[in-house]
This record gives structure tokens, C-alpha cells and sequence, in this order.
């Protein structure tokens, strides 16, 4: 037995091969690798091992880029005539690796295209304007208002020329004869009673109005007188008859109060339109003080111009602000319609009386 030989052999096995696939497709990762024995070991060496974890994919993994929102426009480089504005945009990671690279971080576009030198865009015409005179011929105009205006040195006409203002003659008929109104009117008298006006004042006033009532010489003229102060006071309303209403001026007293313009405005008012009569309307506002309630008395003032009826107003006072106030009462052209006096002593004044007369005296009258 013991001269017998012994064989031996040695494990043996094919190479190692993949037996998963890699964990990460990019960024280091790991696979599983195997091999298989071929010749087992007889009394020779064992055989090695036959699996393994190897690295796979140690390439970096591709970045793409990543850009915030784009942020407003700026102002643009120029304000007419062609300029440039811009936007912009974070980066937030730049792409690397072979991931997508970045756009543009900046944005430029034109704008403000049009020209510098625009003209003005013109408006419709206006109405024809009241005219300055009610008779022995005034004028009366119309414009055209500017809708856009000019941009630069566009082009863009005058106020005056004639492509903007236009002008005509307007009630050319004569006048009455100085201190006389031959028309048919309705005629109311307001007459301020307040304690400024002073008994004086108020004689001269009731004067004045019976000289003005002796003017109308029509028979069909109708004529009515309202005192007021805190409140307002019916003296007579409309009558034909020139006594009645003289007994009625005359015996009127002083009130010695406030001035309470819009209540003796808004009596004036009720009283017209209670005449029920297409003829001409006149009121014959006499005053030294400015109103209680500017507001009220303006919009009362409004209310009988609105209804037609011309508002004249006599105003006893170099007070500028008084003056100012009362202006905003009186009918349109207020240079007519508004006779502004010093004192009470120049109702004493022919002169004065003719004035009222002209212009409370027209058969044309236009708000």
C-alpha cells in the first residue's frame, strides 16, 4: 500500500462575471460579482473566493442648471423715440457633468417706439357761450378743447386760432329807453333786512325799489317784494297793481337780524313757479351782507337759474370777500348782472336806478 501514488488537484474556476446590475447609474456605485468553480480540489489547494462587491459608475452624476424667476422690466433708456429695458435672473447652480447649461441670465427688448414730437388730439366744439350783453348787440363765442395734449414740439394750435375759437355777434337789438321797461315781466324783489343794513340802509332800499317798480310801464308786469333777515318775509306776491305793491314796500319794517340769503331765495323760487307764466323772470337780489350758508344760498341761486330767471344782484359793500361771495349768485354775464356799491347813499343815484333798470330790462334773456 505504500508504494501507491497519491493525485491531487487543485481547485480551479472561470473569472469572475456581473451578477447584479450597479446600484447608481453615475456617483460611485457597487455591484455584485461572481465566479464559478470548474475543478473541485482533490487533496490540493481549496478554492478562492467566488463572490465580490466591486465599484461601478465613479463618474460624476450630470448637474443641469437652475434659474430663479425673472424679475420687472426696468425703465426704459429713452421716453420717446426708440429706447431699451432690460430684465434679469439669479442663477441658482450652474449645470455641470453634462447636465443642461443655463439660458441667459439678461433680457434687453426696445421700446417707447414712437416718435418724440406727437401733436395734440383736439376735442369736439363747446356750446355757444352766453352773450355779454343782452342788447345793442354783444358777443358770444365758442372754443375747442385740447383732449391730449402735445408730446415735444408736437403741433398743437392756438386757443385763439381759428381752428379752436370762434366768435358771433349776439341780441342786437336796442336797448329800452334809460329807466323805463316796456316788457312784460314778472318781477320779485329781495331786499336784505338783516341788522347791518341799519334803518338808514333800509329806507334807502325801499326807495330804490319803489323808483324801480315806477320803471315797469307795462301793465301786464307783475311784481312782488320779500324782506328777509334770520328768516324770510313775504312783503306782497305778485300783483299788477302798482298801489298795492307801493303800500306793501312802504310799510315794511326793519328785522335787524342775520342773513339769511337762501331762505329769501328759496321763498323766490316757490313764488315763480307758482305764477304759472311763460313771461320773462327777474329776481332783485339788494344786499350788504355775505350769507349765513354760502353753500345753501349758491345752491339756491342755482335753482332759479336753472328754472330760467334771471338773478340780479345789487351789492351795498367794498368788502372784496363779500363781493366774491355774491358774485357766485348772479346770473351769467356776471359783469352785468352784478352791481357792485360802495354804500346805501348811491341808491340815491339816477344813474344807479338806470343801471338795475338796463339790466333787469331785456326781453332776450339767456342763462
Amino acid at each position: 500500500m505504500s508504494g501507491l501514488k497519491q493525485f491531487i488537484q487543485d481547485c480551479e474556476t472561470n473569472k469572475f462575471y456581473d451578477a447584479s446590475e450597479c446600484t447608481k447609474s453615475c456617483g460611485k456605485g457597487e455591484k455584485a460579482q461572481k465566479r464559478d468553480v470548474t475543478q473541485k480540489s482533490v487533496a490540493g489547494a481549496k478554492c478562492p473566493v467566488l463572490t465580490r462587491n466591486v465599484s461601478c459608475n465613479q463618474q460624476h452624476c450630470p448637474i443641469d442648471c437652475i434659474q430663479g424667476m425673472w424679475s420687472g422690466w426696468s425703465a426704459c433708456s429713452g421716453a420717446c423715440g426708440g429706447g431699451t429695458r432690460t430684465r434679469n435672473r439669479a442663477t441658482k447652480r450652474p449645470g455641470n457633468f453634462g447636465g443642461t447649461s443655463c439660458d441667459s441670465s439678461e433680457e434687453v427688448e426696445d421700446c417707447n417706439m414712437q416718435a418724440c414730437d406727437v401733436p395734440c388730439r383736439l376735442g369736439g366744439w363747446t356750446k355757444w357761450s352766453t352773450c355779454s350783453k343782452y342788447c345793442n348787440g354783444g358777443y358770444q363765442s365758442r372754443f375747442v378743447p385740447v383732449k391730449v395734449k402735445r408730446i415735444g414740439k408736437g403741433y398743437c394750435p392756438s386757443s385763439r386760432s381759428p381752428r379752436r375759437f370762434q366768435s358771433r355777434r349776439c341780441n342786437r337789438q336796442r336797448c329800452p329807453v334809460a329807466g323805463v321797461c316796456s316788457y312784460a315781466e314778472d318781477v320779485m324783489f329781495i331786499l336784505d333786512s338783516s341788522g347791518s343794513v341799519r334803518d338808514q340802509g333800509w329806507k334807502l332800499t325801499l326807495k330804490v325799489t319803489q323808483l324801480l317798480a315806477e320803471g315797469f310801464k307795462n301793465q301786464q308786469t307783475r311784481m312782488g317784494a320779500i324782506s328777509f333777515s334770520n328768516n324770510a318775509r313775504l312783503m306782497r306776491d305778485f300783483t299788477t297793481n302798482r298801489g298795492t305793491f307801493n303800500n306793501a314796500v312802504k310799510s315794511a319794517r326793519w328785522q335787524k337780524g342775520g342773513t339769511a340769503t337762501h331762505a329769501a331765495l328759496s321763498m323766490a323760487a316757490q313764488y315763480f313757479k307758482r305764477s304759472g307764466r311763460s313771461t320773462k323772470k327777474v329776481a332783485v337780489l339788494i344786499t350788504d351782507g355775505r350769507p349765513n350758508n354760502d353753500r345753501l344760498a349758491e345752491a339756491t341761486a342755482r335753482n332759479l337759474r336753472n328754472q330760467r330767471i334771471q338773478l340780479v344782484t345789487v351789492v351795498i359793500g367794498a368788502n372784496r370777500h363779500l363781493r366774491n361771495r355774491v358774485r357766485r349768485l348772479v346770473s351769467p354775464p356776471v359783469h352785468q348782472n352784478a352791481v357792485m356799491l360802495v354804500n346805501y347813499r348811491q341808491l340815491r343815484h339816477t344813474s344807479i336806478v338806470r343801471r338795475i333798470m338796463r339790466t333787469a330790462c331785456s326781453p332776450n334773456y339767456l342763462r
